[in-house]
Formats: structure tokens, C-alpha cells, sequence
């Protein structure tokens, strides 16, 4: 069995192959477990159904295959890849500009 999670950060989708997992087949699959969800349901982030372990990574493509997982970071995992940098960006603008103010005075 395939299954395919989105990647945020550059778009499309990965496969992993669960082949050597026992799957039922036809209507016997078991009903995914979901986070606790709002009124309006669950984020299509985090529904899904869990890739089984030892599923072997298979490639990337730009649309989905098989059965959908949930992504492997929150809703926002695109965004949280670029923190580290904007922090590190500021923090060297504060640096920059305090050692060019001593260096002005």
C-alpha cells in the first residue's frame, strides 16, 4: 500500500511503501484515529491515516497516491522551516546596528 504526506515546505507529496503490512482489503479499512478537532472537524493537516513503521520512503511526485497521511508537522510546518532564519537575521540587524552606534559615537 502506498501512502502519500504533503510537504509544506515545497509543495507536492511523498510516498512510502507499506507493502509487507498486512492492509484489508475493500471496505475492511480500520477507521483512522483524528486529534481532538473544533466545531468545524479537523484540520486536513492532521486527518489522515498514519504511516504504518518500517514503511520504506519510495519518492515524490506532485499528487497524491494512495492512501492520505496526516503531515508530519503541524499546519504551519512550512512557516516554522523559516524561523531559525528570521531569527538569525534579526538578531545579527541588532547586533550590526549596536556596534555601528558605538562605532559612530
Amino acid at each position: 500500500m502506498i501512502y502519500s504526506r504533503w510537504r509544506p515546505a515545497k509543495g507536492g507529496y511523498d510516498y512510502y511503501d507499506a507493502s509487507d503490512k498486512d492492509i484489508p482489503m475493500g471496505n475492511d479499512l480500520p477507521k483512522p484515529s483524528l486529534p481532538l478537532g473544533t466545531d468545524i472537524g479537523v484540520a486536513s493537516v492532521d486527518a489522515g491515516r498514519v504511516i504504518p513503521a518500517g514503511a520504506r520512503y519510495v519518492g515524490s511526485g506532485p499528487d497524491a497516491c494512495g492512501l492520505i497521511a496526516p503531515q508530519k508537522t503541524s499546519a504551519l510546518g512550512a512557516v516554522k522551516s523559516l524561523i531559525p532564519t528570521s531569527y538569525m537575521l534579526i538578531a545579527a540587524g541588532v547586533v550590526g546596528g549596536w556596534f555601528l552606534a558605538k562605532w559612530k559615537r
